[in-house]
């Protein structure tokens, strides 16, 4: 990605980028769908019959906390329902990184916070003043690879969040604001959050209740991959109906899963 200041040339190779992900990436990769009454209208998870806005969940976090922990969510694309998309997120976070692997991922978060760098802002009516990603409650050694991509790539300051001090293990997907300790922030900060993967949504959604805790008045969270499960029939009926014959498009907003606000 060109760090040129002509915005002209940025634009040329961000276009290139964007290319290059719906030709790579076009056969295996599948935009969400944000749609009332079919989708969770928080993590984008098929609803089950009878369901009309959230799944289950996301509505235990909304009724447990009162509110909703991310103010938005966005999601670039689905996976787990293809062995490629499978193979992406775990490739690009391996022992030994898949190197084609790290630069889908790349070229993933590129398109998702330039070419739509200003999408969570005007949803928000508030700028954007922080970033962060979220960190592994494993306490793997040295730096988690979505760090070291989005650091190239996001605007504006990082704000660095660390495993809480006594996490439970077995309680490591519940939410909870003490999974993670983050600075004292400085009211009014809009913190774009980012993770790798949401299954259960327990990570991002304790990472947002924790930056909640320290005084974030906007949480936006953006995560690369929604993951389902092929087998729950939900999954597999919204595939069959929708998505099963699209193809991937770099020109879909991650937040509205349509057109940009």
């Amino acid at each position: 990605m060109s760090t040129s200041s002509d915005p002209v040339a940025a634009l040329t190779a961000l276009r290139a980028v964007e290319s290059g992900v719906a030709r790579e990436a076009g056969g295996y990769l599948r935009n969400p769908v944000s749609e009332p009454g079919l989708t969770c209208a928080v993590c984008r998870r098929p609803l089950d019959p009878g369901a009309t806005a959230l799944c289950p969940p996301c509505a235990s976090a909304e009724r447990t906390w009162s509110t909703r922990l991310s103010d938005r969510t966005g999601f670039i694309t689905y996976a787990g329902i293809s062995d490629q998309s499978t193979r992406l997120m775990y490739g690009y976070k391996a022992q030994a990184p898949v190197p084609e692997h790290t630069r889908m991922m790349t070229l993933l978060l590129v398109v998702a916070l330039k070419a739509h760098a200003r999408c969570p802002a005007v949803l928000a009516e508030a700028p954007v003043t922080r970033w962060c990603t979220v960190p592994s409650l494993s306490r793997r050694g040295g730096r988690h690879p979505l760090n070291a991509i989005v650091s190239g790539i996001a605007r504006g300051g990082e704000l660095r969040l660390e495993p809480g001090p006594d996490v439970d293990p077995f309680r490591a997907r519940d939410i909870d604001a003490s999974h993670f300790a983050v600075p004292p922030l400085d009211p009014g900060q809009h913190v774009l959050l980012i993770d790798d993967t949401w299954t259960s949504g327990g990570h991002a959604q304790s990472a947002a209740a924790a930056l909640k805790v320290s005084g974030a008045s906007q949480v936006s969270t953006l995560v690369v991959a929604r993951w389902l499960r092929s087998d729950y029939p939900a999954t597999a009926a919204l595939w069959r109906s929708r998505i099963a014959t699209s193809t991937y498009r770099t020109g879909t907003c991650p937040w509205t899963s349509g057109g940009c606000p």
